[in-house]
């Protein structure tokens, strides 16, 4: 499933990045009317971090701009509500818990249980090529090796010199990649990394950072010897890249060796007219 967590004040956001997927060279997979890639089973569920039954005009334009083809090319659409209290509804703990509500669902929900990975796909991540559902699920469900996280580092640098400023964290997964929430113990690795929020143990609230610092701690947050036995299961890909705040326009750098296997682009600066 392609996750897509956002907050009210993100829909104008997120209503622009899905306008661009009726473009052809957005469009999430194969045009009913050619002969291409078999359609692979994935499904959209758009999660708000309120009650979506208290905004109904919310869930009216979100779910009319996946309209004609495009929808097509997914099993279901579902919208989730996360309900986050006020004094959780804020940034970075509330997309935080946006995530560990979610993952926890994975195992008790009839809905969510059936997804062995999902993409988490914030409203600043953007597809730069077409056909992306199918490379989603070639990375998660088609891969030939199974993991636990499967995303990207930062890319580039911003605000001076990231590996040095928080150099405990530079070398983080980004968010906005595929978790694999079908596999128990990912979910109690989870869990882990919730408690450790809870406790305050470090001054990150972002999951994907305390993701990495919680898998390197090697203490009583996860033991040296399950750390090393799931090193493996961290892997860090191309598919997605996590620009931060940097400019980085789209065709240049699809066109560039970096860029040559890059389907989405995460980051406040992705310039798709440069």
């Amino acid at each position: 499933a392609i996750v897509i967590p956002f907050i009210v004040n993100q829909v104008k956001d997120l209503l622009a990045k899905m306008a661009m997927w009726q473009d052809d060279a957005y469009f999430p997979c194969s045009r009913p009317s050619r002969a291409g890639e078999e359609k692979r089973p994935i499904d959209v569920v758009f999660l708000f971090h309120q009650d979506i039954a208290d905004h109904a005009d919310v869930k009216a334009q979100v779910d009319g701009a996946l309209g004609g083809d495009v929808r097509a090319c997914f099993d279901n659409v579902d919208f989730w509500s996360a309900k986050l209290p006020p004094h959780l509804d804020r940034h970075p703990i509330g997309p935080s818990h946006m995530f560990f509500r979610f993952v926890r669902a994975a195992a008790a929900d009839p809905v969510a249980s059936r997804y062995g990975y999902v993409f988490w796909m914030e409203p600043d991540c953007f597809a730069v090529r077409p056909q992306w559902a199918h490379e989603l699920w070639r990375q998660g469900a088609g891969a030939p090796a199974a993991f636990w996280l499967k995303g990207s580092a930062v890319r580039r640098q911003f605000s001076g010199s990231f590996h040095t400023q928080q150099p405990e964290i530079a070398a983080h997964i980004n968010g906005n990649a595929l978790f694999a929430v079908g596999d128990p113990e990912f979910r109690e690795f989870v869990g882990v990394v919730e408690g450790a929020m809870e406790q305050g143990k470090w001054r990150y609230k972002a999951f994907d950072a305390l993701i990495h610092l919680v898998r390197h701690d090697f203490t009583e947050h996860w033991p040296f010897a399950r750390a090393i036995a799931t090193m493996h299961l961290f892997v860090y890909a191309t598919f997605v890249m996590n620009m931060v705040t940097v400019r980085v326009p789209v065709k240049p750098f699809l066109r560039s060796a970096e860029g040559a296997r890059t389907f989405f682009l995460h980051g406040h600066g992705i310039d798709f007219e440069g």
